[in-house]
């Protein structure tokens, strides 16, 4: 018996070893994370001033925003908890997301709230419907950071006018 706990002590110290290796290891790529984003920030900058330089037009980021980026964008810019359905009107208004372009949208949505879920970055918060008392499922961005979306650093044609015009000076 005195083996086995001693067995059993030993792996459960092997364990927390492994628990703080993993700890440390998410912590790294949380700051990984933060840095490539700044970075991923500079360059559009760099991009805008370089294509307003060369005169040429550059394709507008929001067009080349995927699915996930785009519900990630939607729960982070809301204060409160929003229903899949919700999701999908917001992206249908926020965006040039068109559902009939899947099967089922609303599946798919979910499909990337769960991995959103699962990377730490969403928590499910039911919450009750007014007025039929029984709760819907309802999911929340609790990630400490809210995801830059690129066209908010990105210039608008009057401002890449702007630039050529100081530039031809």
């Amino acid at each position: 018996m005195e083996d086995f706990t001693s067995k059993l002590w030993a792996e459960k110290e092997r364990i927390n070893d492994l628990l703080e290796e993993a700890q440390l290891e998410l912590m790294r790529l949380l700051d990984e994370r933060s840095n490539l984003e700044g970075k991923i920030v500079r360059l559009q900058l760099d991009i805008k001033h370089m294509a307003a330089i060369c005169g040429t037009t550059i394709e507008d980021p929001h067009k080349q925003l995927g699915v996930t980026g785009m519900i990630r964008w939607v729960l982070a810019d809301n204060d409160g908890p929003l229903t899949i359905a919700e999701v999908e009107n917001k992206l249908k208004t926020d965006f040039t997301f068109d559902p009939k372009d899947y099967k089922n949208s609303r599946s798919m949505i979910q499909t990337v709230v769960t991995r959103l879920i699962k990377a730490g970055d969403v928590e499910q918060n039911d919450r009750l419907v007014a007025n039929r008392q029984k709760t819907e499922k309802a999911f929340q961005w609790i990630a400490k950071y809210k995801p830059d979306m690129p066209w908010e650093r990105w210039a608008e044609e009057s401002e890449i006018e702007e630039l050529r015009e100081e530039l031809d000076k």
